[in-house]
């Protein structure tokens, strides 16, 4: 084995002769190392689809039939869209209306009744009334307030985590009892609307019907207002 060696170390003094005489007598020692760029699975993806002039068509076809294909799917098979969805409605506002040259005292009083009236119901945690002028354009809209219009009175039921088993206390189930109860009430005519969650309604129509010299034109107006109540919109 030494003297092996030392043979071994005389044919590498040797330069490269030495070196092509020992190789076939060496094991490799170690491996080949394998250089240039490798790409991964995405980028010899977009090799193929790059490489050649005609795989870019072929690709933007595919990505608009299936954008296509998703439309026409989407359209026919859809349930559409709610932005705003139904849901009971947890605050109300009562309009109370009384005909006559009433007092403010006689308005609170009138008010007053209402008020215990919607309090006596189990479904109902807070209300807030008011009687007089004050504060009775703020709820409706930027419309004008009905004259007879006395007081409002704004109510908000109990959580809905405290009647969530409970039918009878429905938000729907709750303004329709205060309802039927309110309309009974003697000396007083109410009206219970839900608090909208959505966007404020738009502004009422006008139309102004104008005419020159003596041709007659009332037909015209009835015209339109059959069109109006086509589309339900005349009130």
């Amino acid at each position: 084995m030494r003297h092996r060696r030392t043979a071994l170390r005389r044919l590498t003094r040797l330069g490269r002769i030495g070196t092509w005489l020992l190789a076939p007598l060496t094991p490799a020692s170690r491996q080949g190392v394998k250089t240039g760029y490798r790409r991964s699975p995405f980028g010899k993806i977009i090799a193929v689809i790059a490489g050649n002039p005609v795989m870019p068509l072929v690709t933007s076809g595919l990505v608009f039939i299936f954008v296509i294909t998703t439309l026409v799917y989407y359209s026919n098979n859809s349930k559409g869209v709610e932005f705003i969805a139904d849901s009971e409605p947890e605050q109300a506002i009562v309009f109370v209306l009384a005909r006559g040259n009433l007092s403010l005292s006689e308005k609170d009083d009138l008010l007053r009744e209402a008020e215990n009236v919607i309090l006596s119901h189990p479904g109902i945690a807070t209300t807030f009334a008011f009687a007089g002028e004050g504060g009775l354009n703020s709820t409706t809209g930027g419309s004008q307030a009905q004259k007879d219009l006395i007081g409002q009175i704004q109510f908000e039921t109990i959580p809905w985590e405290d009647r969530a088993l409970r039918a009878d206390l429905d938000g729907d189930t709750v303004i329709a009892e205060l309802t039927k109860q309110l309309s009974a009430f003697p000396g007083i005519q109410s009206e219970v609307l839900p608090l909208n969650l959505g966007p404020a309604s738009g502004k009422p129509m006008h139309l102004r019907f104008m005419g020159i010299g003596s041709t007659p034109w009332s037909p015209r107006p009835r015209r339109h207002v059959r069109i109006l109540n086509r589309y339900r919109v005349w009130f």
